[in-house]
């Protein structure tokens, strides 16, 4: 069984909460939001989903799909700053 970290969000139409699985970035079986997702985990689940939230019903004794069944994009956007600046000497 391979590692992957998850990242959880809500579909933009129905609401349900979709866990989409990455193994880019640590893969330590991380639990995420889009807020609180590192840089290599968030870049991981750009793109195009499908909304589909499945459980196991334990009163029908199967897997329940209770998606829309809908598409939705996640659109990252990763800003780094770096710069230069004198050295403060000792005095």
């Amino acid at each position: 069984m391979g590692m992957f970290d998850s990242v959880f969000v809500d579909c933009p139409r129905c609401g349900i909460k979709n866990e989409l699985q990455t193994k880019d970035g640590p893969c330590i079986l991380g639990k995420h939001t889009l807020v609180n997702a590192p840089p290599a985990v968030i870049l991981g689940v750009e793109g195009v989903h499908t909304c589909e939230h499945r459980h196991f019903s334990k009163k029908a004794g199967e897997i329940i799909d209770i998606g829309c069944g809908k598409e939705f994009e996640i659109f990252v956007q990763c800003i780094t700053k770096a710069w230069v600046d004198v050295r403060m000497q000792a005095v």
